[in-house]
């Protein structure tokens, strides 16, 4: 995880989590402001987080001690980002995650409590585990999880939502998103795409071509969250659904992709029974102030990305 201390202001951010959405909050803040970043180890061992959460106090408590008191209240965010379980997470990552989950929760209003330092916790969840098999959500849908993963993200905003003397809990709700964070980083089925097209490589679709989702560029995520996290709110919980409110085929992603990286395509089309089912969000419930990249440049966006890394 990393521990981020802004140098202009009384605000220290702690991540957990850097894949590929976690990745780019961090660019999106290194961007935005004067930090010192500083990797602390953290064991995603439940039985060895104890250890880990001390020594990560003791480091958190020093870095605020250089806070200058006098210019504001210094405050303290705490993004989870993190999770090695995917769709197919099976039930012993399951208890792991959610334990893992509950621990970095509890560290948190354990340290507000004991520090007297407001904290705001900041959740990514997932629109497309809790509406899976949804389409045109509403105001009015409820969450209605199909697999573990849904059901472990669903126990996890729960749990945060019960940690109500924290001074600030923000989950949001991402739906299908693409982006590139490194060639040696898991992928998406976007970014494995664009990549098997540029290199020549075959690239397996495990999706029907007409099946719909709701495709939003991970730099729109990381965009609406570090501003919310720039924020100083005053104590709230609230949910935020971050979605493209545009329903798109795989086949049109397959042709976006088609216009503008050159080369040949090499698929195999291998659809599977429980990915067949359609998800896509109503504009309505899109959270207020995210605005969506569309496809055909968030595209443009990784290719660019891939080839600024000299692969090819």
């Amino acid at each position: 995880m990393m521990v981020l201390k802004h140098k202009d202001s009384q605000r220290l951010d702690l991540l957990f989590g850097l894949g590929v959405i976690g990745n780019e909050v961090l660019a999106k803040v290194r961007r935005a402001y004067r930090l010192q970043a500083t990797t602390v180890p953290f064991s995603w061992e439940p039985a060895l987080q104890v250890d880990s959460l001390a020594r990560l106090s003791s480091i958190v408590k020093q870095a605020c001690e250089g806070f200058n008191r006098g210019a504001g209240v210094p405050r303290l965010n705490v993004l989870w980002a993190a999770g090695r379980g995917g769709f197919d997470l099976d039930p012993a990552t399951f208890e792991a995650e959610l334990t893992s989950f509950r621990h970095v929760v509890d560290f948190a209003a354990d340290f507000e409590k004991h520090s007297g330092l407001p904290v705001a916790f900041h959740m990514l969840s997932s629109a497309g585990g809790l509406y899976e098999g949804q389409t045109g959500v509403s105001p009015h849908s409820t969450p209605d999880p199909r697999r573990p993963y849904g059901t472990l993200k669903l126990a996890q905003e729960a749990y945060l939502k019960a940690a109500c003397t924290l001074a600030g809990r923000h989950i949001y709700r991402p739906s299908t998103v693409y982006g590139f964070s490194g060639f040696e980083k898991r992928m998406g089925l976007v970014a494995k795409l664009i990549w098997g097209k540029t290199d020549g490589r075959l690239s397996s679709v495990f999706v029907p071509l007409q099946t719909i989702r709701d495709y939003l560029f991970v730099g729109d995520v990381a965009r609406y969250v570090a501003g919310k996290m720039a924020l100083a709110e005053p104590a709230t919980y609230n949910t935020y659904i971050l979605a493209s409110g545009k329903p798109t085929s795989i086949g049109e992603v397959i042709r976006t992709i088609d216009r503008v990286v050159p080369g040949r395509a090499y698929l195999h089309l291998r659809p599977r029974d429980f990915n067949r089912e359609n998800n896509s969000f109503s504009p309505q419930v899109v959270a207020e102030g995210l605005r969506p990249t569309d496809l055909e440049t968030g595209i443009r966006i990784i290719y660019s990305q891939m080839i600024s890394q000299g692969r090819w």
